[in-house]
């Protein structure tokens, strides 16, 4: 396996981990929203995110929720 996909693995696990669910249910949402942002990564979705101003106010309250 490659670095990257070592990575994706740690995070997913890391996710599912905190939210109490299966892996593979991480890993199907994060497909799920890739598709609806149309982009093919995380990275890709992290930059639609920041460059959508409609999508500020959302970003704002989710990491509001984190803390």
């Amino acid at each position: 396996p490659t670095r990257e996909a070592i990575e994706k693995l740690v995070a997913a696990r890391l996710a599912a981990d905190v939210m109490g669910v299966p892996v593979n249910t991480v890993k199907s949402h994060l497909q799920h929203l890739f598709r609806k942002l149309d982009v093919l990564n995380r990275r890709q979705a992290v930059i639609r995110a920041r460059l959508d101003p409609d999508r500020e106010r959302e970003i704002e309250l989710f990491r509001a929720q984190e803390y």
